[in-house]
């Protein structure tokens, strides 16, 4: 009978399992679903907002949301009037829109589950959201000594549909260093041009790291390209502090056995300005004794040691000596 009655159990509990996984997959997928349109949903109708927030403004009136991109997102269309995401779920592909009044040009870069920053632009005859034409890459940071040159490749794809007669602008500090040579001035739907971005710095310049922007204007798009252009003195001093917390703001000269050391070397340049560099450091007991040695590039090295408890030990004066060159 116990037996039997095991059989009988086994069996209700595979009739029962064979029940419940598949409605609890089902669940799952339904929840997942549900959470990946609501998300669209939340998007698109942020940048319907959005263009109808620079509609009302008048042409110029310019504005930056910032949308998330559901995981399953296949496709992100902008255009006539119309802002659609497309999903795709377990049951199929689903089309989450919403429809403005304004005409709309533009592209959104689809990075699915990511969060990104999305400019509407009103232009008068038309409303941008996105970009209307895509730079690659889509920033740049160069890093050159003074009196030095560099030339960079850029690219630019319209991804607006439309022939669109090109010009562009540089804004910002440190456009006296840069120029910009084969600019395309005509560009047809889907097409990709390159063109070079010369840098120049003289001896003379000052160091330190210059924001700007290439500004790129046409008759159906406004984009922007971030510059970064980092200029390096010379190394100038190495100045090296002592903290007694690890957060590195107690600044003190004076420490007991089983305290930890914490350190920082700092490199500058002529101006005080911060500069990375190939930098060496000992640091040696009482005894003259290398205890901690360590080589590195970069501006700032933070470091830690920790003494002894022995006062024999510790007492006594000891050094840390650093040695950087660029």
């Amino acid at each position: 009978m116990r037996s039997q009655a095991a059989m009988e159990y086994m069996a209700v509990l595979t009739i029962v399992l064979i029940i419940v996984i598949p409605l609890v997959g089902y669940y799952y997928m339904y929840v997942t679903s549900s959470v990946q349109i609501s998300q669209a949903q939340e998007s698109v109708r942020k940048l319907a907002n959005a263009v109808e927030y620079v509609a009302s403004g008048g042409p110029g009136t310019k504005t930056t949301v910032y949308v998330d991109i559901p995981t399953s997102t296949s496709k992100i269309y902008i255009g006539n009037k119309t802002i659609m995401f497309v999903v795709e779920i377990p049951t199929g592909k689903t089309d989450v829109y919403e429809d403005v009044d304004q005409k709309i040009l533009g592209y959104i870069v689809n990075i699915p589950g990511g969060r990104i920053p999305v400019k509407v632009t009103n232009f008068g005859n038309f409303i941008q959201v996105g970009s209307g034409m895509l730079f690659n890459p889509s920033y740049l940071t160069v890093e050159l000594s003074k009196g030095e040159s560099k030339i960079v490749d850029e690219n630019i794809t319209d991804v607006t549909g439309s022939t669109a007669s090109l010009n562009y602008s540089l804004q910002g500090e440190g456009t006296s260093y840069v120029n910009v040579s084969n600019f395309p001035s005509l560009i047809n739907p889907g097409e990709t041009k390159t063109f070079q971005i010369n840098f120049s710095v003289p001896a003379t310049a000052r160091s330190g790291t210059y924001y700007m922007s290439l500004i790129s204007k046409s008759n159906v798009s406004y984009d922007e390209l971030p510059i970064v252009l980092k200029v390096l003195g010379a190394l100038k001093s190495v100045v090296i502090k002592f903290y007694s917390d690890s957060s590195y703001t107690h600044e003190v000269t004076r420490f007991f056995p089983g305290d930890t050391v914490y350190f920082k070397i700092i490199n500058l340049d002529e101006n005080n300005t911060l500069i990375n560099a190939n930098t060496s450091y000992n640091l040696t007991n009482p005894n003259s004794t290398i205890v901690k040695n360590d080589s590195y590039y970069n501006d700032v090295y933070f470091g830690s040691y920790k003494l002894s408890n022995n006062w024999n030990v510790v007492h006594g004066i000891w050094n840390l000596s650093a040695y950087s060159f660029r």
